[in-house]
């Protein structure tokens, strides 16, 4: 997979100049690609506008001397930011006990859904639990299953310094 690559290849990068690389996603349209790369500060600090320079500075040329897109593309490096995805299980483990919202690729087998909203409770090898306030229980969803997660933006979340980017 693309992505996958393109993770591979910039992440060494990316740690060297103090920053976790959260995502990389491939987006397209008639113009060309985006290749969109969302940061952290290792440090849990926030991530700026020189940050972001740096980065794309670092990672432009040696994405273009690796030959990884044929075509144009264009290069948007940002902060993960409060509502950032959640992509690997450490991010599960960090935000434990946060309000995070779910896109699941097929509909949960107890409910006619694939979206959810809930506080995350805890998390294994296989997938995690949530606590649905408006179903009122606890759901378990299989990491295989999952489309998308990323944080909700809460009033705690400003109070934790494990949420902040």
């Amino acid at each position: 997979m693309l992505e996958e690559k393109i993770h591979n290849l910039i992440e060494p990068v990316i740690n060297q100049l103090g920053l976790n690389l959260v995502l990389v996603k491939i987006k397209g349209n008639i113009k060309g690609k985006i290749l969109q790369v969302l940061l952290e500060r290792a440090d849990g600090g926030s991530v700026n506008v020189e940050n972001c320079q740096h980065v794309t500075r670092s990672i432009s040329s040696l994405l273009d001397v690796e030959n990884v897109f044929s075509d144009r593309y264009y290069l948007e490096v940002s902060s993960a930011g409060l509502e950032r995805p959640l992509v690997k299980k450490a991010d599960f483990e960090k935000y434990t006990g946060f309000l995070i919202a779910l896109k699941l690729r097929l509909q949960h087998p107890d409910f006619a859904s694939k979206r959810f909203k809930g506080r995350l409770k805890s998390f294994n090898d296989e997938g995690f639990t949530i606590y649905d306030e408006e179903r009122k229980q606890d759901i378990f969803t299989e990491f295989y299953n999952l489309d998308d997660a990323k944080l909700v933006v809460t009033d705690e979340m400003f109070k934790s310094k494990g949420a902040r980017n």
